[in-house]
């Protein structure tokens, strides 16, 4: 009889026996790792095993967010200028209507994590956009309030283009008192608001090129013929809006997903210099120029879901709105002479949606 069943050993024999039971019927409580050489080791944590992987990575002092996005957006502009202190107080207005873009887009996010300057973060972005369709109305009217219209054209704006830049200082607060929000927690079980107020400054830039110009309507006393320009159309009409931004950004970033919605006021000055080709009578390539100070909003919704730590899908939706207060019409007169009248208003209002990808450096 071997040895592992002597009586003198008894501890062996327990041991033996111990093991030789089926291992669904020990005890529940006792869980086993590992059965070698009829040993039941008890299973450990790898931790315990492996307490370097209890080591959570340092957060780094920077870090860097960089995207690039595509999408469409649609847009108008619409600009009218009067007389100055008499009728009518709309002589003539464009309206430039339906223009629908292709639109890149690039940005990026410089946050400070640690130190002094923790919680600040830098933001750029920049767009361009490039139209493919869209239509120029250009109409005179010799009464007040657009009555008596005595001339209307129109015209192509394919080849248009919009571009923006826009750069600005942030600060990340987190509300202690919203952490255990319940909308958060709907969100994402480890959800975390923050708000970002921000100062920055923003650029916006319409480039409109009229072509393809087709009189549409005329009085009779004017002989002006209706139909297609005997003459090559090819005017353009560039407008600019520079100034100061006042922000607020309200962020909820969870595990996967980040769901953030701005907004933003900004105080600028308007400016524009146009090119009529057909007028004989103007100077070129600077017909008349516009001038006067303005407001915008612009509000945008992003969301975000990450792949992993250094990549992230962003859909993005935005739309702004640019309105000029009463300002200065300046036209250059082929003689040399300037003669100025008044600015009623200049408008530009856009909405658009893209689609990209985020990474972190």
């Amino acid at each position: 009889m071997p040895i592992f069943y002597s009586t003198t050993h008894s501890q062996k024999k327990q041991s033996a026996q111990a093991s030789l039971v089926p291992v669904s019927l020990r005890s529940k409580s006792q869980k086993c790792s590992l059965i070698l050489l009829g040993a039941c080791i008890p299973s450990v944590a790898l931790a315990d095993l492996k307490p370097w992987l209890n080591v959570v990575s340092p957060e780094p002092q920077f870090s860097l967010d960089f995207g690039a996005n595509y999408g469409v957006r649609s847009g108008e502009f619409r600009w009218h200028v009067g007389s100055a202190g008499s009728a009518p107080n709309i002589l003539s207005e464009l309206e430039y209507q339906g223009l629908e873009f292709s639109e890149y887009r690039l940005y990026a996010r410089l946050s400070v994590n640690q130190g002094r300057l923790k919680h600040w973060q830098i933001d750029t972005q920049l767009s361009n956009a490039s139209a493919e369709r869209g239509t120029a109305i250009d109409s005179d009217y010799q009464q007040n309030h657009r009555e008596g219209m005595y001339r209307r054209s129109t015209s192509d704006l394919g080849g248009s283009t919009s571009r923006s830049q826009n750069l600005s200082l942030g600060y990340r607060i987190t509300p202690s008192s919203l952490v255990d929000w319940p909308v958060l927690q709907k969100f994402s079980e480890s959800s975390q608001f923050t708000v970002i107020p921000s100062i920055g400054w923003v650029f916006s830039e319409q480039t409109l090129k009229m072509t393809q110009g087709t009189q549409t309507f005329a009085t009779p006393e004017r002989g002006e013929v209706l139909g297609r320009f005997t003459e090559a159309l090819n005017s353009v009409y560039e407008a600019s809006w520079n100034g100061a931004a006042f922000g607020m950004v309200g962020q909820i970033e969870g595990n996967q997903q980040t769901l953030r919605i701005g907004y933003q006021q900004i105080f600028a000055r308007f400016r524009a210099v146009a090119d009529w080709n057909l007028r004989t009578d103007f100077q070129h390539p600077r017909s008349f120029s516009h001038a006067a100070n303005a407001t915008a909003s612009h509000l945008n919704l992003d969301y975000q879901w990450h792949v992993n730590e250094r990549w992230a899908i962003n859909l993005r939706w935005f739309h702004e709105r640019w309105i000029s207060n009463t300002g200065t019409d300046t036209v250059y007169l082929a003689s040399g002479e300037r003669v100025r009248s008044r600015l009623g208003e200049a408008g530009w209002r856009s909405t658009g949606y893209n689609l990209g990808m985020q990474m972190r450096f």
